[in-house]
């Protein structure tokens, strides 16, 4: 939408995309009761009042992009796991 009132808010109704872009994650939304020619991209740390939205998004769409763990936490999604989080492979055995 076009911003006139930078204090208002603007409710999304979906997350169409996300990518990353500029050292960081974006998402592409779809503004509630506006046409899709007014579909923005916006940062992540933007939309952390939207977390509804944006789990909707990552149900339908598991292998997107994902925020860093304090954006995740700010938008209330649940942390993935990191390549530390998995079980390490058995040691070497010799013949």
């Amino acid at each position: 939408p076009d911003i006139e009132d930078p204090d208002k808010d603007w409710d999304v109704e979906k997350i169409l995309e996300a990518k990353l872009r500029d050292g960081g994650l974006w998402y592409l939304v779809k503004w509630l009761d506006f046409g899709d020619e007014h579909n923005q991209w916006m940062p992540a740390e933007d939309l952390t009042g939207a977390p509804k939205p944006v789990k909707e998004f990552y149900k339908k769409n598991p292998g997107a992009p994902r925020p860093l763990p304090e954006v995740a936490k700010k938008l209330r999604l649940r942390p993935i796991a990191y390549l530390t989080d998995f079980e390490k492979p058995e040691p070497h055995r010799p013949w």
